[in-house]
């Protein structure tokens, strides 16, 4: 199940909007929803997480 993707940026949405946007992190337990990641998902973390090479 994909999660709906907010419309603008968090920091330009009204006080409602932004509630509606995060009324899923209200709910106890939610990082037990949370399931292992896949190898693509795995392969573009580990990207994200290598740090970026001296410009030259």
């Amino acid at each position: 199940m994909r999660k709906k993707r907010a419309h603008k940026p968090y920091w330009e949405m009204t006080t409602r909007e932004l509630a509606e946007a995060t009324k899923e992190f209200d709910k106890p337990f939610v990082a037990d929803t949370f399931a292992p990641l896949s190898p693509e998902m795995r392969e573009r973390w580990e990207r994200a997480k290598r740090k970026v090479g001296r410009s030259t």
